[in-house]
Parts: structure tokens; C-alpha cells; sequence
């Protein structure tokens, strides 16, 4: 993967595994999530700190459901 995400796009499970997690995936449940989420946001915190944390955590559970 190249482009503005990088090679940001795999996720290695174990020696002979590895999953691509497509980083327009990624953006689409990311903003997903945030238009369900977006009563809920915290006063102060700027769109991008906000759709950060909601990316990090969409990407953290995605790698822990393919653990699974």
C-alpha cells in the first residue's frame, strides 16, 4: 500500500499471516462510527483529535477481531 496512509495497511498475525486492513476501509468505518457517536463528543476537543481517537480505536478493534 502506498499513498497518503503508506504501508500502513497490514496487519502481520504470525509468520505466515498476514490480513490487509484496506485504509479506505478504515476512513469509512471510522465515519461510521463518528456519525453515531457525534452526540456524544466532548466539548473542546477538536474534529481532528476526535475522528483520531475514533480511527485508533476502529483499527485497534479491527486487529483484535482477527485475532479472534
Amino acid at each position: 500500500m502506498s499513498g497518503y496512509f503508506g504501508n500502513m495497511g497490514a496487519v502481520v498475525l504470525g509468520p505466515a499471516a498476514t490480513v490487509e486492513l484496506r485504509p479506505d476501509r478504515l476512513v469509512e468505518r471510522t465515519l461510521e462510527r463518528a456519525i453515531g457517536e457525534i452526540d456524544r463528543r466532548r466539548a473542546g476537543v477538536s474534529t481532528e483529535d476526535w475522528l483520531n481517537g475514533i480511527m485508533r480505536n476502529v483499527a485497534r478493534s479491527s486487529r483484535a477481531s482477527l485475532l479472534h
